[in-house]
């Protein structure tokens, strides 16, 4: 089996340990997220077999410049909650326009006033997905879902989208008394139990 070594550095002379980010892998691909705008790099490469450690020489990539530019995401848009229960909804958006540059983290808060602010909801989170759920609210209580997004090429931000209000359940409906039940012994230590739900049920306000 090999392993391959990769490390980039800004010279292309650089050696595995003395980069600003490298790693190993059996297979023929790794990403990096610790480099610098505006700088450029160069990728090495060498790899070692396991049968003795013999390892090749390095072979150096071509000069890369990332970018200098970050394009901050625009406000999120497509804001919904849908409430499941007393306590629960699913909350779901949409990237703004420009959905922003490279990779985008939304911040969802959920609070009782339109301005709630993220740090300072009943409920909240992060997440690189477009959706995301809840299971601290309380019944009957009117909410809002608000999410903004943050691009972690320079951490720019978009500014909140706010959903239209929601309001949790109220009602719940508790179970009748159970009947018909019976059981069956079916040895000196062991027994079968049957019973059935009550189709009878209340409805607690």
């Amino acid at each position: 089996m090999v392993t391959y070594y990769w490390v980039i550095g800004t010279n292309p002379n650089v050696t595995y340990g003395n980069g600003v980010d490298q790693g190993s892998t059996t297979l023929t691909t790794a990403s990096t997220s610790l480099l610098s705008a505006g700088t450029t790099y160069y990728l090495g490469v060498f790899a070692t077999t396991n049968c003795n450690n013999s390892s090749s020489g390095y072979t150096t990539s071509v000069s890369f410049t990332t970018n200098t530019s970050c394009t901050t995401p625009g406000n999120p848009v497509s804001i919904n909650s849908f409430v499941t229960g007393q306590t629960t909804a699913n909350l779901s958006w949409a990237p703004g326009n420009p959905p922003g540059s490279p990779a985008i983290t939304y911040f969802w808060v959920i609070g009782t006033s339109s301005d709630v602010t993220y740090g300072n909801g009943v409920d909240e989170g992060s997440t690189s997905l477009t959706m995301a759920s809840t299971s601290l609210l309380s019944a009957g209580i009117t909410y809002y879902l608000r999410v903004y997004a943050i691009t972690n090429c320079n951490n720019s931000s978009s500014g909140y989208a706010t959903s239209a209000s929601f309001t949790t359940n109220t009602d719940c409906i508790i179970p009748g008394t159970p009947v018909n039940v019976n059981a069956s012994v079916t040895g000196q230590n062991s027994a079968n139990l049957l019973g059935q739900q009550e189709i009878h049920q209340e409805v607690q306000q």
